[in-house]
């Protein structure tokens, strides 16, 4: 296994997250200044002008604070600004609105693995592949996960998943996960 080709999948991964575009408000949603802050919070963060997204993403809530877009949204910033705890209160919220949110599920997951809370990243990063069987990214992240949780067999599970979407997982963590296989089935048999 490569040691820094590794090191770079672990950080490469963990900052997987998915742009969102958000939708269209509707007459039941939030009001034309909660969507205009929002897009403006949108637009500043994808600028990397993450504080001043940030306002203006705060003021959408307070406007309308059932946006769940506006909430996944802040926990992108927050991750981006290394503020963790709040980025998972962001994540939270968004699911709390939109419990069928993928994308909100396999950054929440993404900021517990890249925080070393295994068990909790894949709880996320399992909703979100039950939400969407085709959400390629989750099921990286899942494989990563369940790798780094000594779970290889379920590591090897996504990364079959990953190739059944068409997918080419990244080489490393193959590589990784196939070693560990190995490993693991030669120590099984020098037990026997």
């Amino acid at each position: 296994m490569k040691g820094v080709g590794f090191s770079l999948i672990i950080v490469f991964s963990v900052v997987m997250f998915g742009c969102a575009t958000g939708s269209k408000p509707t007459s039941t949603g939030p009001s034309q200044k909660a969507s205009t802050y929002y897009q403006k919070g949108v637009s500043l963060s994808r600028e990397g002008k993450y504080e001043e997204g940030l306002k203006a993403l705060k003021k959408a809530v307070r406007l309308y604070p059932q946006y769940g877009n506006a909430y996944y949204n802040m926990g992108i910033v927050y991750y981006e600004l290394d503020r963790v705890r709040e980025a998972v209160e962001a994540y939270q919220k968004a699911i709390e609105i939109k419990p069928g949110d993928a994308a909100a599920h396999n950054n929440l997951g993404n900021v517990y693995l890249r925080q070393g809370q295994l068990s909790a990243a894949i709880v996320e990063l399992e909703q979100a592949v039950r939400i969407d069987p085709n959400y390629g990214r989750a099921h990286h992240n899942l494989a990563l996960a369940y790798y780094l949780a000594r779970m290889y067999h379920r590591a090897q599970d996504h990364l079959d998943e990953l190739k059944r979407l068409g997918i080419s997982p990244e080489a490393d963590l193959v590589e990784a996960v196939d070693a560990a296989l190995s490993f693991e089935e030669g120590t099984v048999r020098e037990k026997r």
